[in-house]
C-alpha cells in the first residue's frame, strides 16, 4: 500500500489553489478601497458636521480643519476645504494616489439640505457620482 500523493495530485491541488487566489486577491483589493473610502466619507462628514457647528458659533464659514473641533487622521487623506459666502467644499484626496477623492459640499444655514457626499473612483472631478 502506498502511503502519500502522487506528484500529479499535488500539481492539481497547487492550480486550483491558484486560480482561487487569483479571483480572491482583485475581490481583496476593491474591499480594502472601500474601507477606505468609506473611512475617507465618515472623516468629512465629521468635518461637515464640525464646519456646521462652527458656522452657527461665529456666523461665518472657514476652509481650515484646524478651525474646527474635529479631529481626524491626516496619515492616509489630506482635507482642503475651499468656502463661498455660505457653503464650503471639503475635498478629501488619498494620499499617494490623487485620482482616489471623496467631496463633501456643506450649505449653511440652509436646514433642507446641508451635506452632500460624492465620490470619484479615479473619475476626472466633472464626473464626480453620487453615493
Amino acid at each position: 500500500m502506498r502511503k502519500g500523493f502522487t506528484l500529479v495530485e499535488l500539481l492539481i491541488v497547487i492550480i486550483i489553489i491558484g486560480i482561487l487566489a487569483t479571483m480572491a486577491i482583485p475581490q481583496y483589493t476593491k474591499m480594502v478601497d472601500k474601507a477606505k473610502r468609506v473611512e475617507a466619507i465618515s472623516n468629512v462628514s465629521s468635518i461637515g458636521t464640525g464646519s456646521i457647528l462652527y458656522y452657527v458659533q461665529y456666523g461665518k464659514v472657514t476652509g481650515a480643519t484646524a478651525d474646527l473641533d474635529v479631529t481626524v487622521d491626516t496619515s492616509k487623506w489630506t482635507y482642503a476645504g475651499t468656502t463661498a459666502d455660505t457653503s464650503m467644499t471639503w475635498t478629501a484626496t488619498r494620499t499617494g494616489d490623487t485620482n482616489k477623492k471623496v467631496r463633501a459640499v456643506v450649505i449653511v444655514p440652509s436646514g433642507n439640505k446641508a451635506i452632500e457626499y460624492t465620490t470619484n473612483g479615479g473619475a476626472a472631478s466633472s464626473d464626480w457620482t453620487s453615493i
